[in-house]
């Protein structure tokens, strides 16, 4: 959850970083395009996931930045059990939380051993590997580096980052 308090420091906590909902294989997306499906992270822990976000700048306001930052580190575990020997494009998601009015977080992460450099921003998706799956998970550490607007952080806002798989037919 975000939130600020009297000295305006934003802090997230456990809430925040990769809170992934198990949907049943039932919510696959059918249709003649390639096979959608929401992967098991439950093996996915974040280091720090009570992380102290600070203003980019030391006095907000001036100079129109209002940005407030923070990093933290997620050990990535992906189950690709079903997925073995297939061509597969895997994308992290970051929904908007259980409402639209939420602020726009944005999270980014250079690349690391077998997942891809990116950047996703609140409603969007960005992809983290393409390629055959060659083992039962698939596990990498993501460096995140999350970043929002400091005056959009008024009440507390949970992040919902997801792993969706897509493979052709």
């Amino acid at each position: 959850m975000i939130h600020r308090d009297r000295l305006s420091a934003v802090v997230l906590s456990t809430a925040l970083v990769v809170i992934v909902a198990r949907q049943p294989a039932s919510a696959q997306v059918a249709n003649a395009g390639p096979v959608v499906a929401t992967l098991d992270d439950s093996g996915t822990v974040v280091v720090n996931p009570s992380l102290r976000m600070r203003w980019r700048r030391l006095v907000p306001g001036r100079g129109f930045d209002n940005t407030v930052i923070g990093e933290t580190e997620v050990n990535v575990h992906l189950s690709a059990v079903p997925w073995i020997g297939r061509r597969v494009r895997i994308y992290m998601t970051l929904g908007r939380g259980p409402t639209a009015a939420g602020p726009d977080v944005r999270a980014e992460w250079p690349a690391g051993v077998t997942m891809l450099a990116g950047a996703v921003t609140s409603g969007g998706r960005a992809l983290v590997f393409a390629g055959i799956v060659r083992a039962a998970a698939l596990s990498d550490t993501l460096h995140l580096a999350l970043s929002a607007d400091g005056r959009q952080l008024t009440t507390p806002t949970a992040l919902d980052f997801r792993f969706q798989i897509e493979a052709d037919r």
